[in-house]
Order: structure tokens, then sequence, then C-alpha cells
């Protein structure tokens, strides 16, 4: 990556990638280095016009070396409505003078504002590039995230142990800024003590929802019944609706790790590596697959698929399909709880073999 010095002989900079920690410290150092301070205006796409926004870069700065403009959210906005289109962007940005400084912030992959807007920031980039700017990629590897977790953990005098780090990794689901918040709360937590424990973590740590369905279905795939009653009633505590709670939140969750540990089973079964399968694997394979899946989902689902036969992830998966339509009103059923709980209930037998 570009260092602050390099990026600041541009007057556009468009910055993207997953890593929002590092993006926060990035603009940190483009406005020390530009030496904004008063001069520093922040918006976020939509709520003034591009034209504007470039504008106001352009304006000359009355306090300061440089007047910067920082456009959060960048990948919303549409080159194709500014006046002239993608050209007419291209050369305006291409004319901005050395004492402005655009810089277009796009939001991480995977978030609200981000999804379905993806071919504007594309496109964004490449009009950036064109017109002599920089466009930087802030990018971590979710895997590594548990080692850099105990880096950032010794930097404050503490040890966090591997596998304290592992289940932090897990339980924030591999984001960067979320682990690193809460690893600031379990040094707090500790106090004086120079080690973090995994008891720590999990007395400390706020989990992902996504994180908990997926305990919730480890839980019940690999049998522990009165383990995974627990689990269903701390997802339900302090819902009004049940069902508002049960059909978005855990049955789709469910749903889809059940098709990936059988898709997983089938791989073993046929001498495959799931995280690296053949190019014939790879031609049977639908486009969503499990290689793809990040570190902390495929080592759960490649548990449950070790324990369990095809055969029996097949009728786990009929039990949850029928719970499934129950919710939905497609058949008649109980209570939604008592409904999803029934369905818990019986795939935890069957993974136990206990099945009535």
């Amino acid at each position: 990556m570009p260092s602050p010095e390099q990026l600041l002989r541009h007057a556009c900079v468009l910055v993207h990638g997953n890593d929002s920690v590092s993006k926060t410290a990035l603009l940190r150092a483009l406005t020390e280095g530009a030496s904004a301070g008063d001069e520093l205006v922040q918006s976020r796409a939509g709520e003034r016009g591009l034209q504007d926004l470039i504008g106001e870069a352009g304006t000359p700065p009355f306090f300061s070396e440089r007047r910067m403009v920082v456009v959060r959210h960048a990948e919303e906005l549409d080159p194709g409505e500014f006046p002239g289109g993608a050209k007419g962007l291209e050369k305006t940005l291409s004319e901005l003078p050395e004492t402005g400084l655009l810089v277009l912030v796009e939001s991480e992959p995977g978030t609200v504002q981000g999804e379905g807007r993806r071919s504007h920031g594309a496109a964004l980039r490449r009009i950036v590039k064109s017109a002599g700017g920089d466009v930087v990629v802030v990018d971590y590897d979710p895997k590594r995230l548990a080692d850099e977790l105990r880096l950032r953990a010794k930097e404050q005098g503490k040890t966090l142990s591997p596998i304290a780090a592992r289940t932090l990794a897990d339980m924030v689901g591999g984001n960067l800024a979320s682990g690193a918040m809460e690893l600031q709360k379990l040094v707090s937590f500790v106090g004086e003590a120079t080690s973090i424990a995994e008891e720590d973590v999990l007395a400390v740590t706020v989990a992902e929802q996504e994180y908990n369905v997926f305990a919730l279905a480890e839980s019940v795939m690999n049998g522990r019944t009165p383990e995974a009653m627990g689990q269903l009633q701390r997802l339900f505590a302090g819902s009004r609706q049940v069902k508002d709670e049960v059909i978005p939140r855990i049955v789709p969750v469910m749903l889809g790790q059940l098709r990936m540990a059988r898709q997983t089973r089938a791989l073993l079964d046929q001498g495959e590596d799931p995280m690296r399968p053949s190019d014939e694997a790879r031609r049977w394979l639908p486009e969503k697959n499990v290689s793809l899946e990040p570190d902390w989902k495929y080592r759960r689902i490649l548990g449950i698929a070790r324990r369990n036969s095809r055969e029996r992830l097949a009728e786990m998966l009929d039990l949850l399909t029928e719970a499934d339509a129950r919710l939905k009103g497609l058949a008649a059923g109980r209570d939604p709880g008592e409904t999803i709980e029934y369905a818990l209930i019986e795939m935890s037998r069957l993974a136990a073999g206990t099945a009535r």
C-alpha cells in the first residue's frame, strides 16, 4: 500500500477493502499530512451531490495548506448521474487543483450499505485511476485475525492464548474492527492480570448473531441436546415475537449449514479435500460451495460432516425443512417456539443416535 506521503501527491484518492481499522488510520494520516485542520469536509454519498463535493475540494483553502473532502460509502455514487457521465467525471477529477484533496471511501464488502451497488464502486475506481488519482486497497485475510489479535494484545501488555484468540476471532465473525473493539473490553476486564484466557473471552465478548446460530447448529448436529436447548433459549431471550426471531435468524442459517455439511460429507466420501476440491469435483459443486466459506465457518461445517453420514444429514434437513414450512404457515403446526424446539431436539437425537 502506498504511504500517506505518496498518496498526498494526488488530488483524488479512492480507498476500498474490508479492513475498516486500517481505513480509519489511513484517513487520520492523510488529514494530518495534508494539514487540513479547519479545511476538512466530511460527507456521505447521497447527502450532497458529487459535483458539489468536487467543487468543494477545488475551492482554494483559507486557513490550511489543502482543502480535504472525505466522501464515505462512495460505492453508492453513480458516475452515470454526473454531468457528462463517466467521461465528464474523469475530466473534472483530473482538473482538481493541487490545493484540493478528494478522498472517496467505499464501505466494507458485506455491509448493508455496500451490497447491490458494487458496480458503481468498480466504475468509480477505473475513473479515479484514469483521472490520475490513486486507488488504495486495504484488505486483510480473516484467517489471520487470531494472530493479529494476539499481536495487538501483546502491544497492550497482555498475552492472549491461541485458543482464546481463535474463539474471539470466531465470535466476531472474522471482523477486524469488532475484534479490536472486543479486545479493548477484554484488556479492561482482566485488569492487572497479564493473560487473557478463553473463559474471559466467553464471559465478555458480544458474539455476532451468526456465530450464535452456528454454535447452536453445532450443538444440535453433534448430538448435545441440553446444550442446544440452552443456546436456543438465549437466542430467544428478550424477543417479543419468537416467530420473527426464528425464521430470519435461525432457520435460514441452519439450512445453509446443513446443505454445506452434506456437500462436505460428499467430498470426504470421495476422498476430496473440501477446502481444495479437485477440478473434477468443482464441475458438480454449486457456485457457492464450502471451499469459499471463511475459516471459522468451515471448521464447524467440517466437524459436523465428519460426525454425520449423508443419510443422517438428509434426515436432519427434512426435519428442519418441515419445521420451516410450519413456521411459514404452509402446514398446520404448533406454537413457533415449540415447532423449532421439537425439530432441533429430533435432529439432535439423530446426531446422537438416540432418535425415536
